[in-house]
């Protein structure tokens, strides 16, 4: 459960990654393709359609799945300073919402007839950006490393190990082979407990089972016969 958390979170790091990649070429070519003398922020308040709504989605979506695989992930397998420290950036992205769900609602209509304005976070998230990187993307990402501290662990230490490992027995032939052939012998006796661990464990749950009866006559378990009959 927590690996799969811990891969949810990933995943949507790697969504809110290709959301600014999409939003930074957009910018880019809406510089290039004006006059020469746009700047990247003209570029961004250009904001055609669909172009910059797919960012903004990518980048909303992104990032509130960050929040929520990265908290689930840390409640599931965090210890408790973890589980604490999760909690105010958490508190800070449904503020955001909550923000993005009124404001974008109090926007004025086109028209005296027209219905009112139905709650658009993606307008809200591009109408005033630093709001959006401070309260969503910023906390969002700080969650995702704090669901990410486990793998980010195992990434460093097996790194360091395997790459000390590798300089040390390099260096010394004999070693090396020791430490494979002691590595072998341990893998075959880990193999051979874990196959005696789950044949007891079936032949506990084997004599556990109810008797099996068919026609008159007991198939499981069978009784034990004698040559000379009952006594």
């Amino acid at each position: 459960m927590a690996a799969r958390l811990r891969g949810l979170t990933a995943g949507a790091a790697a969504l809110l990654a290709i959301g600014f990649a999409w939003l930074l070429a957009y910018v880019v070519a809406e510089a290039l393709l004006g006059d020469g003398n746009g700047s990247l922020v003209d570029g961004y308040w250009i904001g055609r359609l669909p172009w910059m709504g797919i960012a903004e989605t990518l980048i909303v979506l992104g990032a509130t799945a960050c929040a929520i695989a990265g908290a689930a992930s840390v409640m599931v397998e965090g210890g408790w300073a973890r589980r604490l420290a999760v909690v105010p950036p958490l508190v800070v992205v449904g503020f955001w919402w909550l923000l993005a769900m009124l404001l974008s609602t109090m926007r004025a209509v086109p028209c005296d007839d027209c219905p009112p304005r139905a709650p658009d976070p993606w307008a809200y998230a591009y109408s005033i950006p630093e709001t959006t990187m401070l309260l969503l993307v910023a906390p969002s990402l700080v969650i995702a490393l704090l669901g990410l501290v486990h793998t980010a662990n195992c990434a460093v230490v097996y790194t360091s190990v395997g790459a000390t490992a590798g300089r040390v027995l390099r260096a010394r032939p004999a070693a090396a082979t020791a430490v494979t052939r002691c590595s072998g012998v341990a893998m075959i006796a880990i193999g051979a407990l874990l196959l005696a661990t789950h044949l007891l464990a079936g032949l506990r749950l084997a004599r556990g089972m109810p008797a099996m009866v068919v026609g008159g006559r007991q198939l499981w378990p069978k009784r034990p016969s004698s040559r000379w009959g009952p006594r």
